[in-house]
């Protein structure tokens, strides 16, 4: 299976905003420098970095409110070394426009000259908010009971009726054959429970359907069944649905903290659709002339899904109360 990319979903974007903010913050100030507009020159003092820190420390409890007291901290003072960057650049351009040295360009820069300094101070922790949100995001949240990916089967050797449990028992998917075609027959568990592998099965007897997959958020397939003239792999879909996913919530993050429920997209290689399932996601690719009743089937396979996880984790509670 390829490897996951590292790098949070919109980086990407942020990096490209801050570049182009900080071009702009460093070419403003020269249409009005050296103009002070009477507020004469202002002096360094080491007070003033102490009170810019501040100006930032409070502004991100209001820009970027899911900071916790460290990260703001840190984030507060590396905005004031952005801020520095940004009246250094200015001075560059400054010296080199105006024949002066850098030297005295970037102390009048940093500290004195008004314009720059205010401009700077105010816009750095708006121009940043994007990338600390980024930094700091709080990682997608871990399956709070452990899952096999169906790759390898359980041994013969270990026991259900041991007296102590000292892990959650795994759900098991066992992986079905990649040429399986549609069948009417499903898998179920010893209590008349469809599993993943049935719930997946049963999505693709609809017409139409190429593929469908249950993945976690590792990107890891749980379970998946696959048409038999489709050359299409798994190990793509499964972890490229993650991907789609992190990029949809960080989207919808930007304005209100909204989750995705079901994305749909469509595709040269026909219609993706993945559906949330608890802690997991139900993936289907499609042909293109597929009609929109697949919708239904994927509600009734996620309605299969979501009653043998409840069933799976009574089962888990009752064993740790033995």
């Amino acid at each position: 299976m390829p490897r996951r990319q590292t790098i949070r979903p919109g980086t990407a974007i942020a990096v490209r905003q801050v570049i182009l903010w900080t071009g702009v913050l460093a070419v403003l100030p020269l249409v009005l420098y050296p103009k002070t507009f009477a507020l004469g020159q202002f002096k360094f003092h080491p007070a003033i970095v102490l009170v810019e820190w501040l100006i930032y420390f409070v502004a991100f409890l209001f820009l970027v409110p899911t900071l916790k007291g460290s990260q703001r901290f840190v984030a507060s003072g590396l905005t004031v070394v952005y801020r520095l960057v940004c009246a250094l650049l200015f001075a560059g351009l400054a010296a080199f426009n105006n024949n002066y040295g850098f030297q005295d360009t970037a102390s009048v820069a940093m500290w004195s000259y008004p314009f720059t300094v205010l401009l700077h101070v105010f816009a750095a922790p708006f121009v940043l908010r994007g990338i600390w949100k980024i930094v700091y995001a709080e990682p997608a949240p871990k399956p709070r009971f452990a899952m096999s990916t169906g790759y390898s089967a359980p041994r013969p050797s270990q026991s259900r009726t041991t007296p102590t449990v000292q892990a959650a028992p795994k759900l098991v998917a066992a992986r079905p054959a990649r040429s399986a075609g549609r069948t009417a027959s499903h898998a179920a568990t010893a209590d008349n429970t469809p599993d993943f592998d049935a719930a997946v099965a049963y999505v693709g007897e609809y017409t139409g359907i190429r593929m469908c997959w249950m993945v976690d958020r590792e990107g890891l397939p749980l379970a998946f069944w696959q048409r038999q003239d489709y050359t299409g792999a798994v190990e793509y879909w499964a972890p490229t649905s993650i991907e789609m996913i992190d990029f949809s919530q960080y989207c919808l993050s930007r304005g209100r903290d909204l989750e995705p429920q079901r994305i749909e997209i469509r595709s040269s290689a026909g219609r993706v659709i993945l559906e949330a399932v608890d802690e997991f996601w139900l993936g289907v690719l499609t042909d293109h002339e597929v009609d929109d009743l697949v919708g239904v089937r994927l509600t009734q396979a996620r309605d299969m899904m979501l009653k043998y996880i409840q069933r799976r984790r009574h089962s888990y509670a009752v064993l740790e109360e033995v």
